[in-house]
């Protein structure tokens, strides 16, 4: 019986030293990652039909390595210059990208985003952003990863 118990522990030690050589690992299993953001987007300055303003980001989640912010202008503004980040615009739709010195948002960090623009009628302040793919609610949620 004990050397039954022997062979059997080497034959399982045996197997996985093999499987490991091979390259074959057990899969890893999954982790948690907590994502959320806060925005507040604020007009500092209108003028002939052009208008600055701020933009907060604030990371409530894990660390950010590299990101995508996307809002929607609801009176027809028109992005000219968006200081922080690459933009481009879609009709009223707006996505802007990391620069290579600002992609790394740490936990509780914020990006400020400086936004150009020309708007006519009404200059109304966007109200919902996202930050790779996230609704910035305020709220933190738990991701599976890997």
């Amino acid at each position: 019986m004990v050397r039954t118990r022997w062979w059997l522990r080497l034959l399982v030690a045996a197997s996985a030293g093999l499987l490991a050589a091979a390259g074959v690992v057990p899969a890893a299993t999954a982790q948690a990652a907590t994502v959320g953001c806060r925005a507040s987007y604020e007009v500092l300055q209108q003028f002939n039909g052009g208008f600055f303003a701020q933009l907060k980001v604030a990371n409530l989640g894990d660390r950010i390595n590299g990101w995508t912010l996307v809002w929607t202008f609801p009176s027809g503004q028109r992005l000219t210059h968006l200081i922080g980040a690459r933009a481009t615009q879609s009709g009223a739709e707006v996505t802007g990208t990391n620069l290579s010195w600002n992609a790394e948002i740490p936990t509780n960090g914020t990006l400020l985003l400086n936004v150009l623009g020309n708007w006519s009628g009404v200059n109304a302040s966007p109200t919902s952003f996202t930050l790779n793919g996230v609704v910035c609610t305020g709220s933190v949620i738990e991701t599976a990863t890997g």
